[in-house]
């Protein structure tokens, strides 16, 4: 629809009322500016699916809210989408039309629109083509024309968007278990030598003599009540039986027999300390 300027008056010029007090003209309403306005806004509410009537001043709104003019029904096929827009769009096809797509096919990759006969490629707002299942079968697909081709606004299906940035790192966890003990270490080099220590006693052992006190070498004996000992202090010579009335013996024999209320034992080798009491 065009400006319908006052009739006879120049191109554009504005309407203006008249003013007998001011000899002013009025301007005189051609009837295309009245017949063509009324027209345009009946035929908006039309496409929009609504009956023109006089008792309802707000078809005009409401036809906005429906927006039926940028709805289409898919007839196409898989990866190409055919709609045609009533009215028809013009050629070529300008930057900013829209339309809401009811699809008819899940695509499979790359998909193109032929939009009342006129083909071009669906892109994602990346200017990629399109991946596996991102329009599905009867959902509603909002592309965009950007001059060249279609931009998908949004898809059927969910698809993820960039990763967000990384998250602050969380706190410390508890300890874990005490690991297994490792093998040991070389051994150190040895310590410094300690000092001295403090003298002893003096000595108090007296071997021989067969005093009260002295000490002696002795053997076992199989004679019951006695334990041999060697009668010159010398192991090479013979031994004679001492009654154990007479000595003690330090150390541990082994247990042999008991005979007449005497104990005899069995010492490994079988010499032991023995020391003179009585």
């Amino acid at each position: 629809m065009e400006y319908n300027e006052p009739f006879g008056w120049a191109e554009d010029a504005s309407y203006v009322d008249a003013d007998p007090d001011t000899a002013v003209e009025g301007a005189v309403i051609p009837a295309a500016a009245i017949e063509y306005t009324q027209r345009e806004i009946v035929n908006n509410i039309l496409k929009n699916q609504l009956s023109p009537s006089n008792g309802d001043l707000y078809q005009l709104t409401k036809a906005q809210q429906i927006d039926r003019v940028n709805w289409a029904i898919d007839t196409g096929s898989a990866n190409h989408i055919i709609i045609d827009l009533d009215p028809e769009p013009n050629t070529p096809l300008v930057q900013g039309l829209k339309a809401w797509i009811l699809v008819k096919a899940t695509n499979t990759g790359a998909t193109d629109v032929v939009c009342n006969g006129v083909t071009k490629a669906l892109l994602t707002q990346g200017l990629t083509q399109l991946a596996s299942g991102v329009i599905v079968a009867n959902g509603i697909a909002i592309i965009v024309y950007d001059g060249t081709q279609w931009q998908l606004m949004l898809g059927t299906a969910a698809t993820g968007g960039p990763a967000g940035p990384q998250g602050p790192a969380g706190a410390d966890g508890d300890a874990g278990p005490q690991g297994e003990q490792g093998p040991a270490g070389p051994q150190g080099p040895a310590g410094p030598r300690g000092p001295a220590g403090p003298a002893g006693s003096p000595a108090s052992l007296v071997v021989g003599g067969g005093n009260v006190g002295g000490w002696a070498f002795c053997q076992w004996s199989n004679t019951p009540g006695y334990i041999y000992f060697a009668a010159s202090g010398d192991w090479n010579h013979a031994w004679s039986n001492i009654n154990t009335d007479y000595w003690y013996h330090y150390g541990t024999w082994e247990l042999t027999s008991n005979w007449n209320g005497a104990v005899y034992y069995n010492y490994t080798p079988q010499i032991g300390l023995c020391q003179r009491i009585a």
